[in-house]
């Protein structure tokens, strides 16, 4: 099969990218393939919102300075500014999916406050804001004519070319289809990268399941540029649940006033941070982790109780059904917490322009790595830099010239087993424990460097399967582990602290927290 741009994930970064493209190229063929569904995505989960500074009393300037300290000073504030201003570009790109953020009483854009914010900025919609927009961008998308959809399609690797006045390209992908385990080439002159993060690397994760990260191993397998890979962001505020997927309790409603506390009912933020429950994730999810070490606790509580329940429940909706759905009414219970893996700030090395090192090769989304979120992100700035590099990457790509020429790259198999294999998903699980224990929000030199040997030996094991035993079970296996090993290499080099990257061995930490939270061997004991 051969189209003009071939876009690979469907959250909001890959949908935008399919609209933007379409609206300004109705003569390009455009196929966007997702692994599940349309609607099946992380970017359906966001609650909270889009940060958008209003003038007066707040600023561009203001947003780079709250998205530069958040990211603990580690990205470049003039790479921040040439990305953040374009945040009120965003209301009119919404134009095209007939999306209207809520208003207050005014008649002006209802904008709450999160953690690390120094004003209130943040559109939403209501609680649910990601779930809007997916649903009003797919609606806008099929009726564009000249998209394909290809659900339930996973990428095993892209395709590229040499040419000789232009060097290494990329020129499409080959895919299985998880339904079938047929085998297919796509090529394109362009192909975009929106695959999202690494969720399912972890026990538990915010993330839908199938979050493996693929996209790193995608791209680095044809020479792609990968940075900021151990910073990998835990959202304070998971609902405290033994889930592979854990619902998060938007950071909004701490904006809002929301207290969090400990097992005696005491606000404990204060010992951390000034700025409380509005501090940065990073500090948050660190604070929270050794209350729960000093109380012997499984988790803290998030207080909305003193808050007016009339506004609670029109303000946050999906944040009462979630809790509902658990026999907790937020309206006279607290809210049991922990951290939670929620966001990749690394990924897919590109410039402002969503534009990597290799030709005809795109990336956006969690995915990719502009640099924007440093080394911790800054609430409600994931959906804005999505949207932003998206466009920016429709408007590079409607211009792309032609560098793709015949492959002589062919599929392995002309079909994929789709069997299930016992022995692959023990490995599976290791992996998840190893770097929730090891590779989480507290990290030991020790446990980094166990983490590193036996992921290596697990890829070892993997790579003996017979080829009988080579389905699509093996081949996404495969790659999670490769994903898993450049992160926890990542976090081996990070020699100092900075933002998502704590380890406890670089930081004056009184011997007796290191012993109380670390086993005989120097790991960190996560529960």
């Amino acid at each position: 099969m051969t189209t003009d741009i071939l876009i690979i994930g469907s959250g909001i970064a890959g949908l935008n990218t399919a609209c933007q493209l379409a609206k300004l190229r109705p003569d390009f063929e455009i196929v966007i393939a997702t692994k599940s569904t349309l609607e099946n995505s992380n970017s359906a989960k966001a609650q909270g919102g889009i940060a958008i500074p209003k003038n007066d009393p707040d600023s561009l300037q203001k947003h780079v300075a709250d998205t530069f300290l958040a990211g603990d000073q580690f990205a470049d504030p003039k790479l921040i500014e040439d990305i953040l201003k374009d945040a009120h570009s965003v209301l009119e790109q919404m134009e095209l999916y007939d999306l209207q953020f809520d208003m207050n009483s005014s008649g002006t854009l209802d904008r709450t406050i999160e953690g690390g914010h120094s004003e209130r900025r943040i559109v939403h919609v209501k609680d649910f804001t990601g779930k809007a927009m997916i649903n009003a961008m797919i609606k806008t998308l099929k009726g564009f004519k000249n998209i394909t959809i290809l659900e339930n399609h996973i990428s095993i690797n892209l395709l590229q070319n040499e040419d000789p006045s232009h060097g290494f390209s990329c020129i499409g992908s080959t895919f299985v289809s998880t339904i079938t385990g047929e085998v297919n080439n796509i090529f394109a002159k362009a192909t975009i990268l929106a695959t999202g993060g690494i969720g399912s690397l972890y026990k538990s994760s915010t993330n839908i399941a199938g979050t493996n990260g693929e996209g790193l191993v995608l791209a680095h397998d044809i020479g792609a540029e990968l940075s900021n890979l151990e910073f990998v962001q835990f959202h304070p505020t998971g609902l405290s649940a033994p889930k592979q997927t854990v619902p998060l309790i938007s950071e909004a409603l701490r904006g809002e006033g929301a207290h969090l506390v400990n097992e005696q009912n005491e606000r404990f933020m204060s010992k951390y941070d000034p700025r409380m429950e509005l501090a940065p994730r990073d500090i948050v999810s660190r604070a929270i982790v050794f209350e729960l070490i000093n109380d012997d606790a499984k988790h803290v509580y998030l207080d909305a109780t003193h808050m007016n329940t009339d506004k609670f429940m029109d303000r946050f909706p999906e944040i009462y059904k979630i809790c509902s759905e658990a026999n907790i009414d937020p309206r006279t219970d607290r809210i049991p917490v922990v951290p939670i893996q929620h966001f990749h700030c690394g990924g897919i090395e590109t410039d402002t322009m969503g534009r990597t090192n290799i030709n005809s090769l795109f990336a956006c989304g969690e995915c990719a790595c502009t640099s924007l979120h440093g080394a911790n992100r800054l609430a409600s700035n994931s959906l804005l830099e999505a949207l932003i590099i998206s466009k920016r990457v429709a408007e590079l790509v409607s211009e792309i010239p032609d560098y793709s020429s015949k492959s002589t790259t062919t599929s392995k198999y002309s079909a994929y087993s789709l069997a299930d294999n016992m022995y692959f998903e023990k490995l599976n699980l290791e992996i998840q424990d190893i770097l929730t224990n090891e590779v989480g929000i507290i990290r030991t030199k020790n446990g980094l460097n166990y983490s590193m040997e036996r992921l290596r030996e697990i890829e070892n094991a993997i790579n003996q399967a017979t080829p009988e035993e080579r389905s699509l079970h093996y081949h996404v296996l495969k790659s999670k582990v490769k994903s898993a090993m450049f992160i926890t290499q990542s976090a081996l080099l990070r020699d100092t602290n900075c933002g998502c990257h704590f380890n406890i061995n670089d930081q004056e930490q009184s011997q007796q927290i290191i012993s109380n939270t670390t086993d005989q061997n120097g790991h960190f004991s996560v529960r």
